[in-house]
């Protein structure tokens, strides 16, 4: 679930680079452009814990080779990123 979870965050913010996103878009590798930033909220809405965050987390870097904070950083300004992410990891239990 890790790894589903970690492409469903991917595909939301690179959707038009990596054809493991579903339709084909922008020169057949992917569809879609820009962000989808409701996707992302969705996706750490599901996730549920922070046991299961880290999980992702680490999913996301082995399956990407890249790091899931820093691009969310680079997807999100500061206003998205607390409405879509920090807001959604405060509800989890602790």
């Amino acid at each position: 679930l890790a790894s589903a979870y970690a492409q469903s965050l991917y595909c939301a913010m690179f959707s038009g680079y990596w054809s493991g996103c579903g339709t084909q878009g922008f020169l057949g590798i992917g569809g879609g452009w820009g962000t989808d930033e409701g996707e992302i909220g969705s996706v750490f809405a599901s996730i549920g814990s922070k046991g299961n965050l880290s999980k992702v987390v680490e999913a996301y870097q082995n399956d990407f080779q890249s790091d899931l904070k820093s691009d969310l950083d680079d997807e999100l300004n500061a206003s998205d990123f607390n409405t879509y992410v920090t807001s959604k990891i405060s509800q989890y239990p602790s």
